[in-house]
């Protein structure tokens, strides 16, 4: 797979996923972003390789979550559309999802997946 911008090529080796899956994972974490999202504020994607994992992130700033409500967000039934969906649809490839946030700052979605297929 190839991504190009205006000045540079990423090409990233291909890895057996389930796109749909993927797909359904990031879908659900930017509504939940843009949820959150302060009012004129955009949300930030980031996106990191290394040898070992990609590294996916969604910035939301605005008001953020305590620790309580960070606990709780991916628990629950996995039902379509909701964060514990996108948890089960990420550790079906042997990666991990979780939110960083601070009251009052944002929150941020991330999730890994490894650049190695799970033995």
């Amino acid at each position: 797979m190839s991504v190009s911008t205006a000045s540079t090529t990423l090409t990233c080796p291909e890895y057996p996923l389930d796109r749909g899956l993927v797909t359904e994972a990031v879908a659900i974490l930017l509504r939940a972003a843009a949820q959150r999202v302060q009012p004129g504020r955009g949300i930030r994607v980031t996106l990191r390789a290394n040898r070992n994992a990609l590294m996916f992130a969604l910035k939301a700033p605005g008001e953020g979550v305590s620790d309580a409500q960070r606990e709780a967000l991916f628990g629950g039934e996995p039902k379509p559309g909701t964060l514990a969906r996108a948890r089960q649809c990420i550790k079906a490839h042997g990666g991990v999802v979780w939110a960083n946030g601070i009251a009052g700052l944002g929150i941020t979605y991330y999730f890994t997946l490894p650049t190695r297929p799970p033995v």
